[in-house]
């Protein structure tokens, strides 16, 4: 479950890289695991920003996991009951026997399982592997957009990047090949411009697919609160605006994406949290961090454990999983012996750990 464009081959990110779909499991998680595990490793070959495949627990309105129909009866009553009046369309990317699916917030199968690989909704779509190509469904399970792609991302700003053969482009909603694949990379769209990479280099694209900040970066990231997340000659991290103005001098060993007024970032071998003037915000024991989300933070501890902080620094879960990410519609989903789960804002599980 976890969290970038990435594409297919499993990485949630944090490091910057992102959006494509390649096939995961356990399910994708511990693909994932492997990237998320020193809070912001600068990715290899980025394939962009923070939507890396389907990744369970990804964070995103819709997280990850695996359950059964047993585990949906053992939630308490109040979880099971649900309100009559409300109609969610929130849906958690599962794992069932090696399949894909989806399940909504009462923890009751939505989507059968059947897919190879799938990401979590965005934008109402999410792609999903059929028979070796990705499409997109509908929050009903529908075939929205034909499998036909080789990779395939999530959609932001009403465009995701898809891969046909070896070059990146961006797709509309309704299938329309919008930008055409020339890229070498893409990531996802946000405020109306992507990151893309062209001649080893990544820049930003406007919708229109032409470069309005030059491609100079070893590594790009998305627009996040105004700023993006950059690499300069394979060195350090630093932000960006949108005039291409460096407002955060890159000093940073791995940084993160800015969330909820914050950044996670390392330096000197300390992580901490900077504000939008690159300013330390919040200082954290611990060895990496990712974003805030729903006001809390995964961090991870010199014992490669993992817990969440909330924005006054206090480890508010304890650091007893293998693995956690962000939380997103108030679960989050966690690693424990090799097994995922999905944990409220108590910490208390409301799916136990099962593949």
């Amino acid at each position: 479950m976890a969290p970038a464009p990435q594409t297919g081959s499993a990485r949630p990110s944090t490091a910057p890289t992102w959006a494509l779909v390649g096939a995961v499991t356990i399910f994708g998680l511990m693909t994932v695991f492997l990237l998320l595990t020193n809070g912001q490793a600068a990715p290899k070959e980025p394939r962009q920003q923070d939507e890396t495949k389907a990744v369970a627990g990804s964070g995103t309105t819709e997280t990850g996991n695996t359950t059964t129909s047993a585990q949906a009866s053992a939630l308490p009553a109040s979880i099971q009951a649900g309100t009559e009046t409300t109609v969610s369309l929130a849906r958690f990317l599962v794992s069932v026997d090696g399949k894909f699916g989806y399940i909504d917030e009462s923890g009751h199968l939505v989507i059968d399982p059947k897919y190879d690989d799938a990401l979590d909704f965005s934008e109402g779509l999410a792609a999903v592997q059929i028979d070796g190509k990705y499409g997109f469904i509908d929050h009903s399970g529908e075939l929205a957009i034909e499998a036909r792609f080789d990779r395939a991302g999530k959609f932001s700003n009403g465009l995701v990047a898809v891969e046909t053969g070896d070059s990146f482009g961006y797709i509309a909603d309704d299938g329309t090949m919008v930008i055409e694949p020339t890229f070498a990379d893409a990531g996802r769209f946000s405020d109306g411009l992507a990151p893309a990479k062209r001649d080893d280099k990544y820049g930003f694209i406007n919708r229109n697919g032409r470069f309005v900040i030059r491609p100079r970066f070893d590594f790009a990231g998305p627009f996040s609160e105004e700023l993006a997340r950059v690499k300069i000659d394979s060195e350090k991290f630093g932000f960006i605006d949108r005039t291409d103005v460096t407002v955060i001098t890159p000093i940073f060993d791995s940084a993160e994406d800015f969330s909820e007024g914050l950044a996670a970032v390392k330096i000197r071998g300390e992580t901490i949290f900077i504000d939008h003037m690159g300013s330390p915000a919040l200082n954290s024991d611990f060895t990496s961090a990712q974003g805030f989300s729903e006001g809390l933070a995964v961090v991870a501890t010199s014992e490669g454990r993992y817990g969440f902080i909330d924005k006054g620094g206090a480890l508010v879960i304890g650091a007893d999983f293998d693995r956690a990410w962000p939380f997103s519609d108030g679960l989050a989903g966690v690693l424990v012996d090799q097994k995922m789960g999905y944990i409220d804002r108590t910490g208390a599980f409301l799916w136990q750990p099962s593949n």
